[in-house]
């Protein structure tokens, strides 16, 4: 099946992880930024814009925050129309799209190993800062 990847954040943060991406990778995907002059409904259709044509596609989306308004119109059009078959993946972040990308599949290994690397780069800043001396 093929797939539709897809990022969605409040503000502009979807577009800047976006469009970063096109310039590391190469990749791109739609975003949609929910602004502060925009409704719920007006967000709704821009999501319906480029989901319909997608339809008969693997749907995945990844979202800024788990609850928040993108999030809570996304499980609104999954409720809606049962037939998209719509994955949200919360935590929008370049690391979590490249590796999704890279391993064309989104499973629990996926996910584990993103949040194992994030993990892993946390601990590396941590372990940059023992030793440091203030000035």
């Amino acid at each position: 099946m093929n797939k539709f990847y897809m990022a969605t954040s409040h503000g502009t943060y979807a577009e800047s992880t976006i469009k970063t991406l096109e310039m590391i990778t190469g990749d791109s995907m739609p975003y949609v930024s929910l602004l502060s002059d925009m409704s719920k409904v007006s967000l709704k259709e821009q999501y319906l814009t480029l989901l319909e044509p997608n339809a008969d596609k693997e749907i995945i989306i990844f979202v800024d925050v788990l609850c928040g308004t993108p999030f809570n119109c996304l499980m609104e059009i999954k409720l809606e129309y049962p037939h998209y078959n719509i994955t949200l993946v919360t935590g929008l972040s370049l690391i979590l799209i490249v590796e999704v990308l890279d391993s064309d599949r989104v499973n629990n290994e996926v996910l584990s190993n993103v949040f194992e690397n994030t993990k892993i780069i946390r601990e590396i800043e941590f372990d940059s800062q023992i030793g440091e001396e203030e000035d």
